[in-house]
């Protein structure tokens, strides 16, 4: 579970593809949009058993659909709770 927090554009540049930058702006750059990336990613990461080994770009969002993200190979469902944290976990 992670913050609804903004993130600057240091932590985009190091957490993200440029595809999914890319994707990020034709959403709007939203913080809540750029958290949900990020705990799609997590959440793929934790099913592959290994984490992101320090190298979160290697898990990719390659295709978004309302609140069920795309991760490599996985789907992963997302929620926003209380309106300040997202969750996610794969399907």
């Amino acid at each position: 579970m992670k913050a609804l927090k903004k993130k600057n554009a240091d932590f985009l540049n190091v957490a993200f593809t440029e595809k999914e930058r890319t994707m990020l702006q034709k959403l709007g750059n939203q913080t809540e949009d750029i958290i949900r990336f990020w705990v799609a990613k997590e959440a793929s990461a934790k099913k592959a058993g290994t984490g992101f080994k320090g190298q979160p770009q290697k898990f990719e969002v390659t295709k978004v659909e309302n609140n069920i993200l795309y991760v490599n190979e996985d789907c992963v469902k997302t929620s926003v709770i209380e309106g300040k944290y997202v969750v996610g976990w794969t399907i």
